[in-house]
This record gives structure tokens, C-alpha cells and sequence, in this order.
């Protein structure tokens, strides 16, 4: 795979997006768009949703088809699972990574993807932003929260 100048890796904690353990389809199709008209998300982007229970993963994959998901169970299984998702091949394959998530798990390895050359975004929802995440993160952007209501 090949470096693709204007595609963005977009990761979804959309627990910690929604400030909910629990949701249905229709909240994940108000977080989808959200999410998609903050960020102009377009065809060249790639879209993973981390979630920690099945329930979850169906509702956000009812409420946000073309989005790939990913999941682990327990506490800070979405965390877990969208880590892995976060290789080192990475800056050779998107010009910008986006994290959908307020959560300090994530800090370090984002701080390593900014040292290697990627673009690094946070997106925040109704969670809270970690200070570590704030101070790892080149550009912080917070969403529209009414079209995921």
C-alpha cells in the first residue's frame, strides 16, 4: 500500500463521543453525522468504530454502515481495540490520523504517529479531553453535539 495524500484514518471511541456506556442505532446515526460533518469526512477516508460490548457494536454498525468496527470486551475494550488498529505503518499510508476520543490511552501512541510525520487531530464529544492527549495532540477540534442528540 501506497501513501494516500489526502486520506485520513478516522478512529471512533463512540462510547467515550456520546459520554454513553450504552447506546441504540438511532444515537449512533446522530454520532455519524456528527462526526461526518465536523470533520467533511468524504469516500477516501477510512472510518473504524471501537466499541466494548456486542450490544454496541451492532447498534453502531445499524447507525453507521460504511464504517468498519472493531471491539474487545471490558472495561476500555474500545480503547484496546482501536490501539491495535494504530500500527506503525501508518504514516506510509494516510496523511492524517483522527481520533475520536477525549481518552489518555491513547496519548503516547499518537505522540509516536506526530513523531513519524502524521498529521495528528482529537475530536471531542461529550467526553472529557485528557490532559496528556491535549499536550500529544496537534489539532483539536469539538463536535457538534446537536445532530447526535
Amino acid at each position: 500500500m501506497g501513501y494516500h495524500p489526502n486520506r485520513r484514518l478516522v478512529l471512533v471511541d463512540i462510547e467515550n463521543f456520546l459520554g454513553a456506556p450504552v447506546f441504540d442505532e438511532n444515537t449512533a446515526s446522530g454520532a455519524c453525522c456528527s462526526i461526518t460533518q465536523t470533520l467533511n469526512l468524504n469516500e477516501n477516508d477510512l472510518v473504524i468504530i471501537g466499541t466494548s460490548h456486542s450490544a454496541n457494536l451492532f447498534a453502531a454498525h445499524y447507525g453507521w454502515e460504511t464504517a468498519r468496527q472493531v471491539m474487545q470486551k471490558g472495561h476500555d475494550g474500545a480503547d484496546l481495540a482501536l490501539l491495535e488498529e494504530m500500527t506503525d505503518d501508518l504514516p506510509k499510508r494516510f496523511a492524517e490520523i483522527v481520533l475520536v476520543s477525549g481518552d489518555g490511552i491513547f496519548a503516547d501512541r499518537l505522540a509516536a504517529m506526530a513523531q513519524n510525520g502524521l498529521a495528528v487531530t482529537v475530536l471531542v464529544g461529550r467526553g472529557s479531553l485528557n490532559r496528556n492527549l491535549f499536550s500529544a495532540t496537534q489539532h483539536i477540534i469539538k463536535a457538534n453535539l446537536e445532530l447526535a442528540a
